[in-house]
């Protein structure tokens, strides 16, 4: 039996669907972002 994921969900600071990550992403939106010292 094989099986599959598909459309899977994502949830992140540029948004919470793949519709709204992706034109936050390629707009470089990073209002969703702090700024936090001490990481690489």
């Amino acid at each position: 039996m094989t099986a599959y994921l598909n459309a899977l969900g994502v949830i992140c600071s540029l948004g919470d669907s793949r519709e709204e990550v992706a034109r936050r992403l390629f707009a470089g939106d990073s209002s969703g972002m702090v700024v936090e010292s001490g990481w690489v």
